[in-house]
């Protein structure tokens, strides 16, 4: 936090770098509910709030141009030979649905318990909808029925994606982590939990041990 916001590190913008720091900062307060944690995260999640248009979509963001490691290019050869941001200027009217709007629900809806805040739980429930109402429906691509692509323009309604951004074209899914957050909190929100309480008496703890040697090659 020290850091936040001009000196952030941030890939390929800086409102997926705030959207993933709303869920630690949202459990930092249930383990340690002080002024100063609860203070930052109040700060984060009003900056999200921030970039929330009125469809509920998140509005893509962009960083000091210095401290991006996927900016957008910055010559006519630099384009499309990287990975790039979605946007070329704030204000884009652009949700990233592969690196920010997933993490942002998950966030937002963990944020909303701990801070109990009416002005919270409203956003996440505007957020919800939006993501319900852009969901795919394809008879004719049963592949990707169901899913979220790689972006959204909010303003013409239609799913988005960067000829700058090599590698993630319109409509791009990744089926497992970007999709997965979206369709837990969708049943959470049914199920009227958040991913704290549900895991509350978890015992997965008792597999670190064996996992930290395997994955993390610790001794």
């Amino acid at each position: 936090m020290e850091n936040y916001t001009d000196k952030l590190k941030w890939t390929n913008g800086l409102a997926q770098e705030k959207a993933r720091m709303l869920l630690p900062l949202s459990w930092l307060v249930q383990v340690k509910n002080t002024p100063e944690n609860r203070t930052m995260l109040r700060t984060v999640v009003n900056d999200i709030l921030k970039l929330q248009d009125k469809s509920g979509a998140i509005r893509e963001e962009l960083g000091r141009i210095d401290m991006g490691r996927y900016p957008p290019p910055r010559s006519n050869e630099a384009y499309g030979t990287n990975e790039a941001s979605l946007i070329a200027n704030n204000g884009d009217p652009v949700s990233d649905l592969l690196y920010t709007t997933n993490f942002a629900f998950l966030g937002l809806h963990e944020a909303s318990y701990i801070l109990k805040d009416p002005k919270i739980k409203k956003s996440v429930d505007l957020l919800a909808e939006f993501l319900c109402r852009i969901q795919v429906k394809s008879d004719k691509h049963p592949e990707i029925n169901g899913g979220w692509m790689r972006a959204f323009d909010y303003e013409k309604f239609e799913h988005w994606g960067s000829n700058a951004d090599a590698g993630w074209g319109a409509w791009v899914i990744e089926s497992g982590w970007t999709q997965g957050w979206i369709t837990t909190i969708l049943s959470l929100r049914e199920l009227n939990t958040s991913v704290w309480d549900l895991t509350e008496n978890s015992h997965i703890n008792k597999h670190y041990p064996n996992l930290q040697k395997e994955m993390l090659n610790l001794k």
